[in-house]
């Protein structure tokens, strides 16, 4: 288990007396942790802090209402290229598939893109192989976490550091409140993104995230 990937998942999940009350074992999990910068524990902690030192409903609706209103910050990671699209049932069902093979059973309502559930899955993998789904994945986190920046949001520590352990850099950004207004339509990319492309972690190599055409 990669406790590290396993706090992280956490820590994105809708928050519940119980995460709170695992803190202290989540700071420990980085403390010890020698794949996580000292920057980035510093940042962690930070966050950690602003959980223990504010009550429970103010965390949950500042929670809804950066990842759940609009699309920018979305934990969905289909959410910003497939949007609503008929593909994106397809994906769904083959990670799904992919969770299920590797013995992972979904015990939540959240779609099996939902970050925390892919963290969750990755957290079962061995480190080198977590990595290179994180890097294929870095450019959905990538506008997860610029959204987060532009509104100074405490979970910002979080997909920061997941970047970091992806090998790649935060995109800079303004501070503005209107990127997390609901939009129409999902961001597209100029290529496929695709799971597990520079290698093979769970051998079958699943395109489950395809370029919308």
């Amino acid at each position: 288990m990669q406790k590290e990937l396993k706090a992280l998942s956490l820590l994105l999940t809708y928050p519940e007396k119980e995460i709170l009350s695992a803190i202290p074992e989540i700071q420990t999990a980085f403390d010890q942790s020698e794949k996580i910068s000292s920057e980035d524990k510093k940042k962690i902690k930070k966050f950690l802090s602003y959980l223990s030192n504010t009550d429970l409903p103010t965390i949950q609706k500042t929670y809804v209402e950066t990842f759940d209103i609009g699309r920018a910050a979305s934990l969905n990671l289909f959410e910003h290229f497939l949007g609503d699209s008929r593909d994106r049932g397809a994906s769904m069902t083959s990670l799904k598939s992919l969770y299920k093979e590797h013995g992972l059973k979904l015990q939540t309502n959240e779609m099996p893109d939902y970050l925390p559930v892919v963290l969750e899955f990755l957290s079962g993998l061995e480190w080198v192989d977590a990595v290179t789904w994180l890097e294929s994945a870095a450019p959905h986190i990538t506008k997860i976490d610029t959204a987060l920046q532009k509104v100074r949001s405490p979970w910002n520590p979080v997909t920061s550091t997941l970047l970091h352990i992806a090998g790649a850099q935060p995109v800079m950004a303004q501070s503005s409140n209107e990127d997390l207004l609901p939009t129409v339509e999902a961001d597209s990319f100029d290529s496929p993104v695709i799971f597990g492309e520079s290698k093979d972690p769970v051998t079958q190599g699943i395109h489950f995230l395809k370029k919308q055409q």
